[in-house]
């Protein structure tokens, strides 16, 4: 069904996932919105960098 991509970061390897993979995911349940907005279609990301897109966003200022 979906496909799991891989990255190397500092001699480790870390699994991408789809913006799609992510929205329908149990972690990201209550965040599909803003999982959806962060990440443009057709990108691949880590969770780790999803996590780290979402602490920095709901650590912005309100202007």
């Amino acid at each position: 069904m979906a496909e799991k991509m891989e990255k190397t970061v500092s001699g480790q390897q870390t699994a991408l996932y789809t913006r799609e993979q992510l929205i329908r995911s149990n972690r990201y349940q209550g965040r599909r919105d803003l999982v959806s907005a962060l990440i443009p279609e057709g990108t691949c990301i880590s969770i780790q960098e999803m996590d780290e897109k979402i602490d920095k966003y709901m650590k912005g200022k309100v202007e």
